[in-house]
């Protein structure tokens, strides 16, 4: 016969952490994690207090791999290497956006990402207030883009068919700018795209009127 495995914190949190991405987090429950482990739920249960300590772990886990930006560094370089990091990590991780921004998130690695950041504004010359404002603005873009984007109704390849389904609800007539921009995606003049990195930048230039040393 064989001998099932040990089971320890990491192995549930890793389970878990793969059961998300597959199923999102509407489906998890402790008794569908119990069955991924091939053990009985109570088990979990002198590992994992409950649900609510097991997202909070998959929060923690999930901002742990996004890049943490460096003091006395360019600020400008730094903000765009954690907006990338953050935006290809809540993609791949496509449930956890939710969890950051409705938790109080307070474990080490949540802290530290705000920490970080809030030291690199700093250390560049914001004050702390400033940072603060920058971080909500930065994270604001970053959170809504990435929730619009995976949850979004059509796929980029798909824009132009949609834009030719769709184009009677926009006339000419009743909204001319709405129809223009049609027409172009239509005409391939534009393939209506939303870039990621090249809004993010529009949002960096407004933030250096804040600086308050040189």
């Amino acid at each position: 016969m064989q001998k099932k495995s040990v089971l320890s914190p990491e192995k549930i949190v890793q389970t878990a952490y793969d059961f998300l991405d597959r199923d999102g987090i509407e489906n998890i429950s402790m008794r569908k994690l119990a069955q991924s482990l091939d053990v009985h739920v109570m088990s979990l249960y002198n590992h994992i207090k409950n649900k609510d300590e097991l997202l909070g772990i998959m929060v923690e886990k999930v901002i742990s791999e996004i890049y943490l930006p460096e003091e006395k560094q360019p600020w400008k370089q730094e903000m765009l290497l954690r907006a990338e990091s953050a935006y290809k990590t809540l993609l791949k991780h496509w449930w956890a956006t939710n969890l950051i921004v409705t938790r109080i998130n307070t474990g080490v690695a949540a802290l530290t990402y705000f920490d970080k950041t809030l030291g690199c504004l700093k250390s560049s010359g914001f004050t702390l207030p400033h940072a603060d404002a920058v971080i909500n603005a930065m994270d604001s873009y970053i959170y809504g883009f990435t929730m619009i984007e995976y949850s979004f109704p059509f796929k980029e390849q798909d824009y132009t068919d949609v834009v030719q389904e769709y184009e009677h609800f926009i006339p000419k007539s009743k909204y001319p700018n709405m129809h223009e921009l049609s027409k172009m995606i239509e005409n391939q003049q534009h393939d209506g795209i939303h870039n990621f990195m090249e809004g993010f930048v529009y949002i960096l230039e407004g933030f250096e009127k804040n600086i308050t040393k040189r």
